[in-house]
């Protein structure tokens, strides 16, 4: 069995993606994978080898997958399988792709390229949680929202002392409404809505 210590507990099953190929973010474990992608490869991702990632790009068309995957039709778990139906989807259209992650169930991401944009989405309940920097210039997209902050060190949300204090939520985990964090600046990807990289840019799509 694969043995952790405390601190490399700390994000654990995480991952980080941005566009930012420099110095490996400090807060990184050393034990976590690298993996550059992208037709220039212009994005990378970092990731705990507790996920599997899985990867094909022809042309100016690519896509990568992390997490758990079951076409519900079928019943196909296999990766490979799934992510050669997703590219011939997406190589007629954005709408194909879509019909066809509507029958995808498990608990993931998808990013994805056609004609040069880079999208991501989640799950169909984003069970996959899924936080991202929304200031343009950089992009970094993350399992946890620390993760982020951790790098780009934004102010805290000022309403999230306020709801923090309110008194039905004074003794339980607080869980902040919406795509809210207690960050200024970072965001919760909500399911059905895609992001687009480089600006960090949302849109809904079912």
């Amino acid at each position: 069995m694969e043995k952790y210590t405390e601190q490399e507990y700390l994000y654990i099953r995480g991952y980080l993606i941005t566009d930012n190929r420099g110095e490996r973010p400090f807060n990184v474990h050393s034990h976590w994978r690298e993996f550059e992608f992208g037709t220039d490869s212009e994005f990378v991702i970092y990731f705990d080898p507790k996920n599997q990632i899985e990867y094909l790009c022809v042309d100016q068309i690519y896509i990568l997958l992390m997490g758990t995957f079951m076409n519900t039709e079928t019943g196909c778990m296999d990766k490979e399988v799934l992510i050669n139906e997703m590219f011939g989807c997406l190589e007629y259209g954005e709408k194909e792709f879509f019909d066809y992650v509507n029958i995808l169930g498990g608990r993931h991401i998808i990013v994805f390229s056609r004609n040069g944009e880079t999208k991501l989405i989640t799950d169909c309940t984003a069970m996959r949680s899924t936080y991202y920097y929304t200031r343009e210039g950089t992009c970094y997209v993350s399992s946890h929202y620390n993760m982020i902050h951790d790098i780009v060190q934004t102010e805290e949300h000022p309403f999230f002392e306020t709801y923090r204090k309110y008194k039905k939520t004074r003794y339980i985990c607080v869980s902040l409404p919406g795509d809210m964090t207690p960050w200024q600046d970072i965001r919760l990807l909500i399911p059905n809505h895609y992001l687009v990289l480089k600006n960090n840019s949302i849109k809904r799509f079912f």
